[in-house]
């Protein structure tokens, strides 16, 4: 009954029966296996450094709280211990979703999540926060719900700002007076993946027409065997500036056309942007 109740150490008065002393000696033995696993899990929960843990009853008030969740959303864990988190992180509708969330998993056995949120933490800064609820047995043979967060705050910040930046060079790119085109690297080819609204104009293809395309064997080179070469140049120099070539449009009326092209990678994309007038 100690052990089942987490109290470990020896009862103490050991008896005379051989059987009676093994049966001691084997509850001991499990008591100290148990006691080094719940060390071992206790230390992994305590040190993790970005995963905040929390425990709760079917009320949703705090039984536990680890060091990261005291960093992440700033009340310490005396502070926290039987709150409800509309009283720390919450307002009252994340409230009642959270015990809505906690009754599901009651009644269905599996784990909420992952789902991102949005929360304020005592200095009242939103954080924004990956999560995964689910439910574990307690010694009372009843349920007891854990709660494992990451904030992804940073990351979120860094996504806002890379669509602000595509938005400005969407911007840019669209309003620019020089036709220019994005070529992405597939295989031994170049592919289009975007054109301006001056290219259209320009070569007289559609934006889904040159999306179709290639540019080795484009109908706006006059040359095709050029395109290739300035590809090729382009790959191992980056940079390439100022070339003349003749053109054709899509009517088929030539014209001479100078252009450049500059090579970059982005998220593993091999891509070719080029400008031409």
């Amino acid at each position: 009954q100690a052990v089942a109740q987490g109290r470990y150490e020896s009862p103490g008065g050991k008896s005379v029966v051989r059987e009676m002393q093994r049966l001691d000696a084997s509850l001991e033995q499990m008591a100290q296996t148990i006691q080094r696993r719940e060390q071992q899990l206790r230390a992994i929960v305590e040190t993790t450094p970005t995963l905040a843990i929390q425990w709760f009853d079917r009320g949703g008030r705090v039984l536990d709280w680890n060091p990261a969740s005291e960093i992440m959303l700033g009340w310490t864990r005396a502070q926290a211990l039987g709150q409800t988190l509309d009283q720390l992180i919450y307002s009252s509708e994340q409230q009642q979703l959270f015990l809505e969330v906690l009754d599901g998993i009651e009644k269905t056995g599996k784990p909420f999540g992952p789902y991102e949120g949005t929360v304020h933490n005592r200095q009242g800064e939103e954080r924004h926060i990956l999560s995964t609820t689910f439910s574990i047995p307690d010694i009372n043979q009843g349920l007891q719900f854990v709660c494992m967060d990451i904030d992804i705050t940073d990351m979120k910040q860094k996504e806002q700002e890379v669509r602000a930046n595509e938005q400005k060079f969407n911007v840019f790119f669209n309003a620019s007076p020089v036709a220019v085109g994005v070529l992405e690297k597939r295989g031994n080819t170049y592919v289009h993946t975007d054109v301006n609204q001056a290219w259209e104009q320009l070569i007289g293809y559609t934006h889904t027409q040159a999306l179709d395309s290639h540019l080795p064997q484009s109908d706006f080179l006059v040359d095709s065997l050029l395109g290739t070469e300035l590809l090729t140049q382009v790959e191992s120099e980056q940079i390439v500036t100022r070339v003349e070539t003749w053109a054709r449009r899509a009517s088929g009326e030539q014209f001479l056309a100078e252009g450049s092209l500059g090579r970059v990678c982005v998220a593993r994309r091999e891509l070719v942007i080029y400008s031409l007038h």
